[in-house]
């Protein structure tokens, strides 16, 4: 999440008369401001109130035009780089934040959200660069230190991340996503417990996260607790009713249970959402075998062998093929979990 952008300038009026003393020494009268800077504090008002509302390409033309008067803005540059990080412009957003950083070196904000636009090209060691500038900048803001532990968990530099989103929650014990975050790099080096805690935690402070419960159950699955798995997907297809992944992973659970049936019906509203997910044709396929339906078990091994071999997953699409043949070949052995990935 960025940080926000900067609210509207504040301007003088046009000075239409001149105030003497009544003594012999007149006191200079205040300048009128130029129409042209005036014209542009105007433009760059009207960029924001389009920012406020969401019209981001109108927010850049306004800007664009404001520069155009006043090549010096350093707030100009930052709230268009912010339009163009919101339309997903991000080579854009960098060059801006680029102009605002020189015309303004200390601009902490420009340095935070251009430490979070490398991160969303996965420039990674740029985003850790930018937000450490801005932790100087600002040590006590909690919202670097998860931009940069973002960026350092994609690294592969895991503790490094566990602490700076330690530092985050120091900072700001209520923020629910320090929690979520962490809780994501405890999953990716196998401490799923651990996980789950910050997970919970995450939920306490956000009962509305649908992706706070979806990975918590994603973490129950991992470690087997199969009941409480089904709870939280559940609680995170009701938050969110398009969360694609918590009807596949629900899929898998009821399946766990030899509840196929319903694992059935899960499994078609994910491929309903996402038909060209092949993971999830493995699943269905998994389910009609179990079921007996063996030719329509085929068809989606098929269907998700070929799927894997267009998204350039060739060992995936060899284990979908395994399973093909020892279906072809009378070999119904079930499989000891419903996937492949």
């Amino acid at each position: 999440m960025m940080m926000k952008f900067l609210s509207k300038k504040i301007f003088l009026g046009l000075v239409t008369s001149v105030f003497c003393w009544t003594g012999s020494i007149a006191i200079e009268a205040r300048r009128p401001i130029q129409a042209q800077t005036l014209s542009a504090v105007q433009l760059y008002n009207q960029g924001v109130d389009q920012l406020a509302q969401g019209k981001y390409q109108e927010a850049i033309d306004a800007f664009t035009q404001s520069l155009a008067l006043n090549a010096e803005d350093a707030d100009a540059f930052y709230n268009r780089a912010y339009a163009h990080h919101s339309l997903g412009q991000y080579d854009k957003a960098i060059a801006d934040y680029e102009q605002a950083i020189n015309l303004k070196p200390d601009f902490a904000n420009a340095y935070g959200n251009r430490c979070y636009a490398y991160y969303l090209i996965k420039q990674y060691q740029q985003s850790i660069d930018d937000c450490s500038q801005a932790i100087q900048l600002t040590p006590e803001f909690a919202g670097f230190y998860i931009y940069r532990a973002n960026a350092l968990d994609e690294s592969g530099k895991h503790q490094a991340a566990i602490a700076d989103f330690n530092q985050a929650i120091t900072l700001d014990p209520n923020n629910a996503k320090a929690f979520y975050n962490r809780g994501r790099t405890y999953n990716r080096i196998g401490e799923d417990e651990q996980a789950i805690a910050d997970y919970t935690e995450s939920i306490r402070l956000d009962a509305k996260a649908a992706d706070a419960f979806y990975n918590r159950g994603a973490s129950y699955l991992q470690i087997q607790k199969i009941d409480e798995a089904i709870e939280d997907f559940s609680a995170a297809i009701n938050l969110n009713p398009q969360l694609t992944f918590a009807y596949g992973n629900r899929c898998n659970a009821y399946f766990l249970q030899q509840k196929y049936n319903q694992a059935l019906t899960d499994c078609e509203k994910a491929l309903e959402l996402a038909p060209n997910n092949a993971s999830f044709h493995v699943f269905r396929g998994n389910i009609y075998k179990a079921l007996g339906e063996t030719q329509t078990a085929i068809a989606d091994y098929q269907q998700a062998a070929e799927l894997f071999k267009t998204q350039d997953k060739p060992q995936s699409a060899a284990k979908v093929q395994s399973l093909l043949e020892n279906l072809q070949s009378g070999n119904s052995s079930s499989d000891s979990e419903n996937g492949i990935e």
